[in-house]
């Protein structure tokens, strides 16, 4: 992900949650920091898979707390719907990608004939 595209996340959320300008510019400080750790804890834990991912879990909380200290309790609310329904698709997409639930998928040269 690149700065523009935190840019770009950031102005479409701004508009769904009706923030103020200064909360744009909060949340905007907030998720470019964001995004300078976790590219700086992915190079730290390079093939570490779960120190990664236990770090990425923690940035996030953090990430988390502060947007409770820049949004109003409301935009919290739909602010939480909002990343419910990313994971849902983020997992049905998963599992498309992986097979699951999908009987018609060919196999990969396992069980032929």
């Amino acid at each position: 992900m690149t700065e523009e595209d935190v840019e770009r996340r950031v102005d479409n959320l701004a508009e769904i949650l009706e923030m103020t300008d200064e909360q744009h510019d909060k949340v905007l400080k907030l998720e470019l920091e964001h995004l300078t750790r976790m590219q700086v804890e992915r190079e730290k834990h390079m093939g570490d898979r779960e120190a990664m991912r236990s770090s990425m879990m923690q940035l996030r909380d953090e990430k988390d707390k502060k947007y409770e200290e820049i949004l109003t309790g409301e935009q919290i609310v739909k602010l939480r719907q909002i990343q419910a329904e990313r994971r849902a698709r983020m997992q049905q997409q998963r599992e498309q990608r992986d097979g699951s639930g999908s009987g018609d998928r060919p196999s990969r040269g396992r069980d032929r004939d």
